[in-house]
């Protein structure tokens, strides 16, 4: 009589062991990623060695609260923004077109998300530059937007945005600045050709050493507007729409006659 092997079971624990080994070690996600025009997706984005080629591949390979580099000038595809990242660049790198928005934030309640030094274009084709639906904090330093159809900046649900030392001009007929969050802007010059450069809702919008020049209305307010050392200037419609507290530092000056608003100075405190 031949004898056989005497094969046992193997044990949940052991079969479970020996799936591990066979997978492999899981992939740590980057504290910081780069990308480059001559990056590759299929990369890890760890590197500048192994950068990557699109923002959102970086996105989905950096840990929360990690950063993203562009180290090249180009176009980088359009952005949706799920976490508490940072994402900047050197002159020339951003997004160019190929989205009706080309950055969408749609963080956590608790996230903080911060954009640097990018150039967004919409190519007179794309909506929207930035979305900011929903984070605890957006900021936006030293971008250029240029080129859309619609808003150049829209908020949504977040805490509060800073936009500071950027240029913001839409050609179509919507808000260079759409603003429904409490927002601190701070040396922008913002152009909409045929709406209004600010739209600032009623959650309260704080404007300092900003220009809204060159558009069909210049500032639009909804809610609590505070204005200092800034200029409303040849827009074609109306300088200003609704009720703007100044410090009676700003300069307001060759507008259309249409639609009314008022002033109330407080001074300088």
């Amino acid at each position: 009589m031949s004898r056989g092997w005497n094969m046992k079971p193997l044990s949940l624990t052991s079969a479970l062991t020996l799936a591990c080994l066979a997978a492999g070690p899981a992939l740590a996600a980057n504290s910081v990623s780069f990308v480059a025009v001559t990056g590759n997706d299929t990369r890890n984005c760890a590197t500048p060695a192994t950068a990557c080629r699109t923002f959102q591949r970086a996105h989905d390979a950096t840990s929360p609260h990690g950063e993203i580099i562009a180290l090249t000038p180009g176009d980088f595809r359009p952005l949706t923004i799920a976490k508490s990242i940072s994402v900047t660049g050197v002159e020339g790198a951003g997004v160019f077109g190929g989205a009706s928005r080309l950055v969408t934030v749609e963080a956590g309640p608790t996230d903080v998300v911060h954009l640097a030094g990018l150039t967004l274009d919409g190519g007179s084709l794309s909506n929207t530059a930035v979305h900011m639906g929903s984070a605890r904090d957006v900021t936006l330093r030293q971008c250029a937007i240029r080129n859309f159809m619609r808003w150049g900046l829209s908020t949504g649900a977040v805490s509060q945005a800073l936009i500071e030392d950027m240029s913001v001009s839409v050609i179509g007929s919507d808000p260079g600045l759409n603003l429904w969050a409490p927002t601190l802007v701070h040396r922008v010059v913002a152009r909409a050709a045929r709406g209004s450069a600010l739209v600032a809702g009623n959650t309260g919008v704080t404007v300092s050493e900003s220009s809204f020049a060159d558009s069909a209305n210049g500032v639009d307010a909804f809610g609590p507007v505070y204005m200092t050392r800034s200029a409303v200037t040849g827009n074609s419609v109306n300088g200003f729409r609704g009720a703007i507290t100044s410090a009676g530092d700003n300069f307001i000056r060759g507008n259309g006659s249409g639609g009314s608003g008022t002033i109330t100075t407080i001074g300088a405190q």
